[in-house]
């Protein structure tokens, strides 16, 4: 099982400094024994705040970040990505939430990666759609 907390955008700066912050709400995302996934559960609520999981580049940082639906496509592009932040929506709904972490730093460039979701078949609720929503309130 993997669990991680969703940050407020007033616990994020306690989080970044190593200090303690009370936790609203986890993730749990449940694995089979070869790791796929058998599925996801929210713990608590943030109301109508924003939340993300932040996580912060492991090499000295590029002024780039990532904006990803969830953490399975954040610890999948790591490995690629040392040196950006990443900003991490705990599903497609939660990309535009997370963006609002973004707005207002002074990043160069914000690459932004959804899930490509088979269903519904609406875009507007795909997570194509949420990623171009969250881009849009960027801009």
């Amino acid at each position: 099982m993997l669990v991680y907390p969703s940050l407020s955008l007033e616990t994020l700066s306690q989080a970044m400094e190593g200090k303690s912050f009370p936790v609203e709400r986890i993730q749990r995302i449940f694995l089979n024994r070869d790791n796929s996934k058998k599925g996801k559960r929210h713990l608590g609520s943030m109301g109508n705040r924003p939340s993300a999981f932040v996580i912060p580049p492991m090499r000295k940082g590029t002024g780039k970040a990532l904006l990803v639906e969830g953490i399975e496509d954040a610890l999948s592009l790591r490995g690629e990505y040392l040196s950006h932040w990443m900003f991490v929506g705990t599903d497609k709904a939660g990309l535009k939430p997370a963006a609002e972490f973004i707005a207002g730093e002074n990043f160069k460039c914000i690459l932004i990666i959804a899930d490509h979701d088979l269903e519904p078949e609406s875009f507007k609720i795909r997570g194509q759609g949420c990623a171009l929503r969250a881009g849009q309130y960027l801009n």
